[in-house]
C-alpha cells in the first residue's frame, strides 16, 4: 500500500453522467477519481467494489494516468 495515497471515505453518484466519483488524497492534492456506473444499487455497488476501485484508482496514479483536468477514470 502506497502511504503518500489515501481515500476520503466518501463516494458521490452523479446521476447525469452516470459515474460515481470518489477522491484521493495525494502527496496532499485532492485527485477526482471516478468510474462509469449505470445500476441501481449504488450503495451495494460500493459494498462489494469499494476496496477494487481503491486499488485500481492507485496503480493508476502511481502510473500518473491522469486525464487533462487530471482526474483518474477507471474503465
Amino acid at each position: 500500500m502506497n502511504q503518500a495515497i489515501q481515500f476520503v471515505d466518501r463516494y458521490t453518484y452523479i446521476k447525469a453522467r452516470n459515474v460515481i466519483q470518489f477522491e484521493a488524497i495525494v502527496s496532499g492534492m485532492i485527485v477526482f477519481c471516478f468510474v462509469k456506473y449505470s445500476g441501481k444499487d449504488v450503495n451495494d455497488y460500493l459494498d462489494n467494489n469499494k476496496f477494487d476501485l481503491e486499488e485500481l484508482a492507485t496503480e493508476l496514479i502511481e502510473e500518473e494516468a491522469y486525464n487533462e483536468q487530471g482526474e483518474i477514470w477507471i474503465k
